[in-house]
Parts: structure tokens; sequence; C-alpha cells
């Protein structure tokens, strides 16, 4: 549904309680692939970001840079503010930088910037990664 980005309040707010429900069973890329549907739909459900945030945080070792960024994107995209994860995300995602693809690395700074996070460490490492 966010490929098309249908809007059918219903069956995401059946969607998101479903989740809700599941979310302690996800794996990494399931929880990025929901972040970045909510954001990508634009139907910013603060409980399932609540949610996927902790969860996130519980299992942020276990994420690839491709997970890390997207949540850092998908996050910045509806403007949910979570210093917890952002501080995890920064952590996690800096002794990997240099592993990001371009996309990646521009996510990530892109998401830091657009929430307002000043992150220098964060940024300076993004900024060496790209050279």
């Amino acid at each position: 549904f966010a490929s098309f980005a249908l809007q059918h309040e219903p069956l995401l707010q059946a969607l998101s309680a479903a989740a809700m429900r599941m979310l302690t069973e996800f794996a990494t890329q399931n929880l990025a692939n929901m972040a970045w549907s909510l954001a990508k739909l634009l139907f910013p459900d603060d409980p399932l970001l609540e949610a996927i945030s902790e969860e996130a945080r519980a299992k942020i070792q276990e994420f690839g840079g491709q997970g890390l960024s997207n949540i850092a994107w998908a996050f910045a995209t509806v403007l949910f503010h979570d210093l917890p994860l952002m501080e995890s995300l920064s952590a996690a995602s800096m002794p990997r930088l240099c592993d990001y693809c371009t996309q990646q690395l521009s996510n990530t700074a892109w998401a830091f910037s657009k929430l307002l996070y000043i992150d220098v460490p964060l940024m300076d490492s993004i900024s060496a990664a790209s050279l």
C-alpha cells in the first residue's frame, strides 16, 4: 500500500493494531519496513512509532546500514522526535559508516538535520566516509 500511496484509514488502523501486537517478533528489516511504510504514507501513528523505536533500540546492533538509515529517514519524514532512538542510531552507525552507500550516508545526514539533532561527531564521520 505504501508504494501506491493508498490512504485507507480503517485498513491502516487495522494494520497498525496488528503490528503493535507482533512488534517484538519483528526482525530488524521488518521494523525498518514498517517505519518506512508509515513515513511513505505520511501516517504518523505515534503509539506505533514509539513501539518501533523501543524495539529498534533493543535490536540496534542487529541492524545493517540500510535499516539504520531507513529508520532515521522514516522518523524524520514524519517529524517524530525521539532523542533516545537518534542517539542509538548515531552510536550504531558511526563505526559502520565506511560501509554505507551514498544514499545511506545522505539519508542519515538528512534525517538528523531535518529533526534538528546536532550530532557533530556523526556529521564529521559522514563527511569523512563520503570522501
